[in-house]
């Protein structure tokens, strides 16, 4: 987690503008260190982390190739 928040922040610190998507197989588990470095960095970045193998995240991977 800590290093993709680095690579992350140095991606939207050189490319504000470019989307940025986090893909994971399973999120930290809630109330982690790791978890709440996710929740309060994801949003200031502009980011949204997916989980794979769920409908949800399939829609979602959907919306955003549509554009939405």
């Amino acid at each position: 987690v800590w290093r993709t928040l680095g690579r992350l922040g140095a991606l939207r610190a050189a490319a504000p503008s470019t989307p940025l998507l986090v893909l994971t197989t399973e999120r930290p588990r809630p109330g982690s260190d790791a978890a709440a470095a996710l929740a309060t960095s994801l949003p200031a970045l502009g980011l949204e982390l997916l989980e794979l193998g769920t409908v949800e995240s399939r829609t979602r991977l959907a919306e955003l190739a549509a554009g939405r």
